[in-house]
């Protein structure tokens, strides 16, 4: 959110969605393109694309098809069934898991079909802890779940709804990095795949030249998710993207986004990806090998502007911002590395000493009015009016937060903006 507080005039206005949602131009074409399909790969191999945030995958086997990732709750599961019955009516013989974000619809996505479910050793653990996660609350704020269904500030790109029934089943089948498999007469390499949990997998079909992956989408890559969860470390996935980069497959199968095909195509999408975040992270490494604090770090570090233009790394779902943010979070800890932050002060105990400072609670809104031009010192200021009690500050850093919202292309940022804004203003 701190990227878009910078400076929330757009370039252009902000664009209709089919729903009367007003957001980003590219966030919008991004939704427009999202429209529920099954996309042909090649003779035996399909996507159904477009029903989430996630794909699934379809591999015809001997005997059976094979399906990478299961969606995110039961309806989505049937859902998927649905789509797939398009291309065949084969029985499902292996459900392949990519990691642990989608897979509470493996029941309804089988449907009575009996097969092999296979993934990570450590995916049901932590399909398992997520009943007990930190971030419930924070994930309703990043896919907009409270959110109007149409009207400008509805949710534009589909999201998972977390909170939608589960059909989960575990894994019967886990296997590692290294591992072959038969499942449905064929044949079936499981490569490096960590991304954004530490059970991913990637799975290469040798007989169609694929792999199915959660690596890399036509997106800027996600490290530091609004809605928290454990450190997204970049070392293991730009291990694992290097060597797709270096061995191509004629026809990659990402868990989000278009599939890519052609060895050249999808070896420079690996490449753009693996630039990317090798300058992000190095850049972080050297400052903070300099000394630098963590503010610092995240005030330096850029993405080169031949990256930051171009139009497979739009900044829709993951950000920079957030990048270099988890990244010097994740290395460096908890403390920022400035002194003020060793004696850290409340939110309310700050807002009351800056009430102080000006005299009269009154004058922070009257400041965060004035200093709109900065927005981010203006959301600071209406906060602390907030916190003070002032009457129509509530108001006004809602609508701090929804100018935002139509300045950012993330729609993880839009979302979690716009739900604040309606706690914040819930009558707008």
């Amino acid at each position: 959110m701190h990227m878009c507080m910078r400076n929330t005039t757009m370039s252009t206005s902000p664009a209709v969605a089919e729903h009367g949602q007003l957001g980003h131009p590219h966030l919008v074409e991004h939704r427009l393109r999202l429209q529920p399909t099954v996309i042909t790969v090649c003779p035996g191999v399909w996507t159904v694309f477009g029903l989430s945030l996630a794909n699934a995958h379809v591999i015809a086997g001997k005997d059976g098809l094979i399906v990478v990732d299961a969606g995110h709750s039961g309806a989505e599961g049937a859902e998927l069934r649905r789509h797939i019955r398009q291309v065949s009516h084969a029985p499902i013989r292996a459900v392949l898991l990519t990691h642990w974000h989608y897979v509470r619809g493996i029941a309804s996505l089988l449907d009575g079909d009996a097969a092999a479910i296979i993934a990570h050793p450590r995916l049901h653990a932590n399909v398992m802890r997520a009943q007990q996660s930190f971030t419930g609350l924070r994930n309703a704020l990043e896919t907009g779940a409270r959110l109007p269904e149409s009207g400008p500030h509805a949710v534009i790109a589909r999201a998972p709804r977390w909170r939608d029934p589960s059909t989960y089943l575990p894994p019967t089948h886990t296997v590692l990095p290294g591992d072959t498999v038969q499942l449905a007469g064929l044949e079936v390499e499981v490569l490096e795949g960590c991304f954004d949990s530490d059970d991913g997998l990637a799975y290469r079909f040798p007989h169609v030249d694929a792999v199915a992956h959660n690596l890399i989408t036509g997106q800027f890559p996600n490290f530091g998710s609004l809605a928290g969860g454990r450190y997204r470390d970049p070392l293991p996935w730009l291990q694992a993207v290097a060597a797709l980069r270096e061995h191509p497959p004629q026809h990659a199968l990402p868990c989000h986004g278009l599939p890519i095909s052609g060895r050249q195509d999808v070896a420079e999408r690996f490449a753009l990806n693996h630039e990317a975040i090798r300058s992000l992270y190095d850049q972080a490494q050297a400052l903070a090998a300099a000394g630098s604090t963590i503010p610092d770090i995240i005030r330096q570090v850029q993405l080169p502007a031949h990256l930051a233009q171009h139009p497979m790394l739009r900044q829709i779902y993951g950000t920079a911002d957030h990048a270099v943010r988890a990244f010097a979070l994740g290395e460096m800890g908890f403390w920022s590395g400035e002194p003020r932050d060793l004696f850290p002060l409340h939110p309310d105990q700050e807002a009351q000493c800056l009430a102080d400072l000006v005299g009269n609670p009154q004058r922070l809104l009257e400041a965060a009015q004035q200093a709109q031009e900065a927005p981010a010192w203006a959301m600071r200021l209406a906060d602390a009016a907030c916190r003070c009690g002032v009457i129509g500050a509530k108001a006004f850093r809602a609508q701090l937060l929804r100018q935002a919202a139509m300045a950012t292309p993330a729609w993880t940022e839009r979302n979690t903006m716009l739900s604040l804004a309606q706690n914040d203003d819930p009558q707008e």
